[in-house]
């Protein structure tokens, strides 16, 4: 056992950044009594008459002096840490459990029924708790791995970030830490200067005892106390199935047990929590866990439920006898098939460690919850005889106990802990008790694992990091509030386990809570009135208000704390992409290679297959011959960002929210990120099914992972960034991406940024179509077409060398249209006329649609009227996939084949303004809505400031002749349908229709 410090040796702890922080980290006390001769030591002021000498030595009397003072205010405080406890896991909550020293603990101080851990898994959540911020926000967010970091696993937490160990020790308090560490390095590292016992409930219990011990009889007065011990139990839960095959005595039931325990344990990954060899105090070089002797022992002193026509054990001194122990309850979930729920919960139970319950029947259940029940008795009792120590060497001291997370137990069918948020999971027990300073009393408030942080560091009268995610609890400790300030929910994350990567997220309010999975849906559920989190409400109409205001707050969250959520993908327990169940196919089931181009900025009759006399398009034209050719296509918003939005959703802009360019003026751009991430996006609902996706070119939401693209170009920026450079300088970002793909199917988003703006074509282009009566912008937007089809060409010809044409389907689409603007000042916001981008017109609109599949697709023209939302679930109905419910459009596969007609005689769209006013309520940036119907066109204004104007397209493809005071009844007709259409401001699907 090392020696105690000196208070001189403290005062110059390496730990201390410097003396100005060193000052501002002392209690109040300290500060008052210190100042004037500490600021005078500090940036060295003179002092009247006095010499050097003397101010030298009074400043340090006074600093000693001060120091003495903040020894004697600062509470010693000691920190119980179990491992895998639910909040419920108390005697005083549930009689089954036998836990006296805890209960006590509750008796005597603040018991929170409503504390959350920050993530439920061992690492991050230990991370959490030392440092006050979220998991993601120090990089320890999933269990601390070796070198190579698996891909669900996180690197060792820096010491160089501020934690509980280093700011008290700065601050003069001795330190020290007993038990599972689990963050990588050691406890010394972060501050705590005695350290041991890591792998060993018993050996920590007796080191820390000791150390209590020779703290109370130093000579010296102690200095103020900071002790964690961190015990491993319950955790060992883990060794369930192997307790149960040593106690099962018939040969038929061990035989069974044998099977369904010792042999799914063997096919399980590694244990869960690795706990690295740890310095300090010497330790047993291996771990020899309570339930790993009990397996050894020949009778057991686990209270385990009796099986009729045979004895039990005995009971411990610890423990109740089996005989005294009620039957114990099962959960009410235990029998949820998971079939409204997350796909990874399902994986959980039938690919990881649930395959060691699979086969469990109620009796089975009934003796896991008692091993559960006994390991929890085991970790009281060693608590028990801390506390007696503790309160004998200071009968004052701070106690604070919890538990890193909880365990399922049975709830929803699954043991231990994995990819979900359920109650059993991130509800733990927190108790604070301070005899005399602390009154008894139960608060429900909503608190966190980041709440522990500033609350002891108010307490102790040191100050609290400026960027720490919690709150201090003190006035809740006190009585003074019964709840947070401006807290009305909290959060938590979840990163992965070993090669398996599932982050999830969530919020929880009072009522509600909200989980959001990468990739593999949501859950909603009523806290009040659903309390076992069986009906998973995602989906409910009912309850759509709610969900979208909890995923606002998430939204925020994400945001606020710079969280990567948007960006993480997804792996299954090899590390590889994981795939939904039932979909698991061979390579030549899981349907085409898709590959998207996305022309922008181009007239609908601007290529040489819509008949252009000028402009030469051989490579579309090709490609035009080859496919089935859609002329009369729509999007329904000409507006690059709304319309590529619409192309990724199958969403109108209405429905998806991306309506306009541009947020209102004020507002950061990544305001509006959030309504892609929470998109059910092309790329994201193909990765469930195992493609890899590759953005390119023009991009407008942020980082290429918040549609859910698995790669990608675009970080950021207003167009798409380093996207851009596809088309005008390479091409090689997608051909280097689709040799990767080897034989995974794939995605490919080309949407170059042309003929955009700036029309700056190769020279041997433009000299083409730069003849004497010709303006210079015409012959430059041509020559710009021009040069887009040459990229589309590269772009075919690769796919055709490397013999993937047959098995891609290719889509070809603009984003908008496009009317070249000659006159010498711009009358719009680009050089483009008022009847072409941003307008409701056709000039705007219209875009001709290409299908290619062979063998699918069939070459020839179809007249239908088509839409951009019909492409989400073209692609989708190719891959295999049903398309969501929310999209309104139809697939276009049974048309383009030649099998059917198309069952729609109208499309519509919406026109927004560029800068958006509102982002919550699309309607508010509303300009027009307008209707095609056979050969006519409706354009009306909702808000009623513009007369409706009606065309006839066929005599008028121009739309120069409105129509509407002579075909009074067209108007009312088609009015009727565009009300229809977006009623109640919802776009009904067309499968309503």
């Amino acid at each position: 056992m090392p020696d105690i410090p000196r208070l001189s040796d403290v005062s110059d702890a390496p730990e201390r950044a410097d003396v100005a922080a060193a000052e501002d980290s002392r209690t109040p006390l300290t500060r008052s009594l210190g100042k004037r001769v500490s600021e005078e030591r500090v940036r060295g002021v003179p002092s009247g008459s006095w010499d050097r000498l003397t101010r030298g030595l009074c400043s340090c009397l006074l600093c000693w002096f001060g120091s003495i003072l903040s020894v004697f205010a600062a509470p010693d405080i000691a920190i119980f840490l179990t491992d895998q406890q639910r909040a419920d896991a108390l005697g005083l909550v549930d009689p089954t459990f036998h836990t006296p020293a805890m209960d006590q603990l509750a008796r005597d101080g603040v018991r929170f029924t409503r504390a959350f851990c920050a993530t439920p898994q061992c690492s991050p959540a230990r991370a959490a708790l030392l440092t006050g911020k979220y998991p993601h926000r120090v990089g320890v967010m999933g269990n601390v791995g070796t070198n190579p970091i698996p891909a669900g696993m996180s690197p060792a937490l820096d010491p160089a970030i501020p934690s509980l160990g280093k700011i008290f020790a700065a601050a003069g308090y001795e330190t020290a830490y007993f038990g599972k560490w689990h963050l990588g390095r050691t406890p010394r590292d972060h501050g705590f200067q005695t350290s041991g016992a890591e792998r060993n409930d018993e050996e920590a219990t007796r080191q820390a005892v000791a150390f209590l011990n020779q703290h109370r009889a130093a000579a010296a007065p102690p200095r103020p106390l900071l002790l964690v011990i961190s015990w491993v139990n319950p955790h060992d839960i883990y060794e369930v199935n192997r307790v149960n095959a040593r106690d099962s005595s018939e040969p038929q039931a061990r035989s069974r047990d044998i099977q369904n325990g010792r042999a799914a344990r063997r096919s399980l990954p590694p244990h869960p929590d690795p706990l690295p060899q740890g310095e300090g105090i010497r330790q047993p070089a291996r771990r020899d866990t309570e339930s790993a002797r009990l397996v050894q022992q020949r009778r057991s002193d686990l209270p385990l439920p009796k099986r009729e026509g045979r004895g039990e054990g005995e009971g411990s001194a610890a423990t109740p006898a089996a005989d005294s122990l009620p039957r114990l309850p099962l959960p009410k979930s235990l029998n949820d098939d998971l079939a409204t729920k997350p796909f990874p919960q399902r994986h959980y139970l039938e690919a990881d460690q649930g395959r060691a319950v699979q086969n469990y029947q109620p009796e089975d259940w009934r003796r896991y919850l008692a091993l559960y029940r006994h390991l929890t008795a085991k970790v009281d009792s060693q608590i028990g005889e801390v506390v007696a120590a503790l309160r004998q060497s200071n009968p004052n001291a701070l106690i604070v106990l919890s538990s890193d997370h909880g365990d399922l137990g049975g709830a929803h069918g699954l043991p231990f802990k994995g990819p979900a948020m359920y109650e059993e999971l991130v509800r733990v027990p927190l108790l604070i008790s301070q005899p005399g300073k602390i009154a008894p009393r139960v608060s429900e408030a909503l608190v966190t694992h980041l709440d522990l942080l500033p609350t002891l560091c108010e307490l102790a009268g040191i100050a609290t990091p400026a960027d720490t995610d919690g709150q201090s609890l003190a006035p809740l400790l006190t009585g003074k509030k019964t709840g947070l300030h401006g807290r009305d929910a909290i959060f938590a994350e979840y990163y992965g386990k070993q090669n398996w990567r599932v982050p999830i997220r969530m919020v929880r309010s009072e009522d509600w809570k909200y989980v959001r999975y990468a990739n593999y849906g949501e859950e909603l559920y009523h806290m009040k009135s659903d309390r076992a989190e069986i009906h998973n409400r995602a989906s409910a109409t009912a309850h759509r208000r709610a969900k979208n205001r909890l995923a606002a707050r998430l939204d925020r969250w994400i945001i606020d704390t710079a969280d990567p959520f948007p960006t993480l993908t997804v792996t299954e327990r090899s590390g590889r992409p994981l795939e939904v169940p039932n979909q698991a196919q061979s390579r030549s089931e899981k349907g085409p290679n898709v590959v998207m181009i996305v022309g922008d900025d181009q007239g609908w009759g601007d290529f040489g297959f819509m008949g252009h006399p000028h402009i030469q398009t051989p490579h579309l034209d090709k490609l035009a011959s080859e496919s089935a050719v859609f002329p009369n296509g729509y999007v329904p918003t000409s507006l690059c960002r709304a319309s590529l939005a619409t192309l990724l959703t199958g969403l109108y802009a209405s429905q998806h929210k991306i309506c306009c360019n541009d947020p209102p003026n004020g507002v950061a751009r990544d305001a509006m990120h959030p309504f892609m991430r929470n998109a059910q996006a092309i790329p994201r609902l193909l990765q469930a099914r195992g493609y890899r996706s590759l953005q390119t070119g023009k991009f407008w939401e942020g980082h290429y992972s918040n549609a859910g693209f698995t790669h990608g170009m675009t970080e950021k920026g207003r167009h798409g960034d380093a996207g851009l450079i596809i088309g005008r300088q390479t091409m090689q970002p997608i051909y280097d991406f689709i040799d990767s793909c080897g034989e995974e199917p794939f995605f490919v988003w080309y949407a170059p940024m042309m003929p955009h703006e700036p029309h700056n074509p190769p020279e041997r282009l433009l000299q083409k179509y730069a003849v004497a009566d010709r303006h210079s912008k015409v012959a430059k937007y041509w020559a710009m077409c021009e040069w887009f089809d040459e990229t589309c060409g590269a772009l075919l010809d690769y796919l055709e060398r490397k013999k993937l044409r047959d098995n891609t389907l290719l889509i070809f689409v603009v984003d908008n249209g496009w009317i070249q603007e000659t006159n010498p000042v711009q009358t719009t916001r680009g050089w483009f006329a008022p009847k072409s981008k941003l307008s409701p017109y056709d000039g705007g609109v219209r875009t001709p649609i290409l299908l290619r599949w062979p063998g699918h697709t069939k070459p020839g023209r179809h007249n239908d009227l088509v839409s951009t939302i019909d492409l989400a679930p073209t692609i989708l109905s190719a891959c295999g996939i049903e398309p969501n419910k929310a999209m309104p459009g139809l697939s276009l596969l049974e048309v383009a084949a030649g099998k059917v007609k198309l069952k729609r005689n109208a499309v519509f769209g919406e026109i927004y303004l560029h800068t958006s006013v509102n982002l919550d309520q699309p309607a508010l940036n509303l300009t027009h809505r307008w209707i095609r119907e056979g050969d006519w066109k409706l354009i009306i204004d909702p808000a009623g400031d513009r007369l409706p104007e009606l065309y006839n397209l066929e005599k008028d493809p121009t739309e120069m002749v409105n129509l509407a005071n002579r075909e009074p009844g067209g108007v009312k007709r088609l009015s009727r349908a565009l009300q229809n259409a977006f009623k109640n401001g919802r776009q009904l699907s067309n499968r309503d229709n």
